[in-house]
């Protein structure tokens, strides 16, 4: 029952938050009354527990596990059999992220009024967007971190927050 009150109450202000001001993100503030429903009212007022991220597995913190370096990781053979294995996937994998990311341009670039003037420009701008994206990718493999990309979903709520 609480969840399902926090869950309207999250609604409700991500939705009807921005029609009263756009001083701070709805939400942050959804975020905060949250937080605050959680750790006030239903653990200090009434009372009960709930289940914390600690208690459902290690998350230790610290300093993040350097593939090659800490023991931690089981890595596979750097040999050419492992490259032909993994080549395709990772093709289509950044094809489909170059794509994803080259339709937000376009999008965040129409709801923002933002596109250059002329089209090497907009070229340039957007090579420069996916490069920095590819390079963003790269380097989080060598931290054992999960690369993103752009959506649109996300960043036209972003546009209009």
């Amino acid at each position: 029952a609480w969840m399902i009150a926090m869950i309207i109450v999250t609604f409700l202000t991500v939705e009807y938050l921005p029609r009263l001001t756009k001083f701070v993100p709805a939400t942050l503030v959804a975020i905060l009354i949250a937080t605050f429903i959680e750790h006030v009212i239903i653990r200090l007022a009434a009372g009960q527990e709930t289940v914390l991220i600690g208690e459902l597995g290690d998350f230790s913190g610290g300093l993040p596990r350097i593939p090659g370096v800490d023991d931690y990781w089981d890595l596979p053979p750097l040999n050419w059999e492992t490259f032909t294995i993994i080549l395709l996937p990772a093709l289509t994998v950044a094809l489909v992220s170059t794509v994803e990311d080259l339709l937000t341009i376009e999008v965040v670039h129409d709801l923002t009024n933002t596109r250059p003037r002329s089209v090497e420009k907009c070229e340039l701008i957007t090579k420069l967007q996916i490069i920095a994206m590819g390079a963003g990718n790269f380097v989080c493999g060598f931290f054992g971190a999960i690369g993103g990309g752009s959506t649109i979903g996300l960043s036209t709520v972003n546009c209009y927050s």
